[in-house]
């Protein structure tokens, strides 16, 4: 008898890592975000690249929305450099032109990304947004 709990439990452990791991395998990344839906472009002060947003409302009622940033350099090349949960607005503004403020996050387009996954202090900046 004990050695078949012990088995049964032992195998719910083993479902439960095996659970977490393809769940963690399965985040998003900066490389395979979803495209959404374009609702701004914001050419650079010399025109030679442009901000590209993108509402991100992919997962029905068990997700809030999403906002998607790229930048579309002047060879066409285009990069992902923004991706915020639980966002609905826009308001980009190019500092330079190396650099763009997008919803107050300060992106050089050439070297930085704004990930709401990555950053420490994204619940807190959401908490603000709401009061």
């Amino acid at each position: 008898m004990k050695k078949t709990l012990f088995a049964v439990g032992l195998g719910c452990i083993f479902l439960i890592l095996l659970f977490i791991v393809i769940f963690n395998s399965l985040q998003q990344d900066m490389n395979s975000l979803p495209k959404g839906e374009l609702v701004e472009e914001v050419p650079s002060p010399s025109k030679q690249s442009v901000i590209r947003m993108y509402l991100v409302s992919e997962g029905g009622a068990t997700s809030r929305h999403q906002m998607r940033g790229e930048v579309v350099y002047e060879n066409r090349e285009r990069k992902n450099i923004y991706f915020n949960y639980d966002e609905e607005r826009t308001n980009v503004d190019w500092i330079n032109e190396e650099t763009v403020s997008i919803n107050g996050e300060k992106i050089n387009i050439e070297e930085d990304v704004y990930f709401w996954k990555d950053d420490p202090k994204w619940e807190e900046k959401r908490e603000k947004k709401y009061e």
